[in-house]
């Protein structure tokens, strides 16, 4: 149970540190709107704060299911940064990929790929480290 709350931590970490990738991106939280736009939750007065309170919601449930994912391994940073590279993975194609254009019908051309994906990659590398050093603090107390 302590590892997948460690994971949830990491997670809200994470995507505290990814959403300000966002935020400082072309002005003051302007790209925050694409991420209420996934869920289609975008509007023109609360788009960044929604944006926001998005990324951070989904990435501690991500973390949650990291925590959950991780409890029988090993404490290695490769594999650690590994699966946290594959949540950051799962999390793009669900949330930008499954709900972004199949289900609300959204454009996603090459930039746009790019644009979305690094990111969520950055979000599952600090994931995995994070995890990793919570995980080893435990171990080693």
């Amino acid at each position: 149970m302590r590892t997948i709350l460690r994971g949830g931590l990491a997670g809200l970490l994470a995507a505290l540190m990814t959403s300000l990738l966002w935020f400082v991106d072309y002005g003051p939280g302007n790209s925050l709107h694409t991420v209420a736009r996934w869920l289609m939750l975008d509007s023109k007065d609360a788009g960044r704060q929604v944006g926001f309170l998005l990324l951070l919601l989904l990435g501690g449930l991500i973390g949650l299911l990291f925590g959950l994912v991780i409890r029988a391994w090993r404490p290695t940073l490769g594999g650690f940064l590994g699966g946290g590279i594959v949540m950051g993975a799962i999390g793009w194609l669900v949330l930008v990929l499954l709900f972004g254009t199949l289900v609300f019908h959204g454009a996603l051309g090459f930039g746009d790929m790019l644009y979305t994906s690094v990111p969520w990659f950055v979000y599952g590398l600090v994931l995995g480290s994070l995890t990793f050093q919570l995980n080893l603090r435990q171990h080693l107390a």
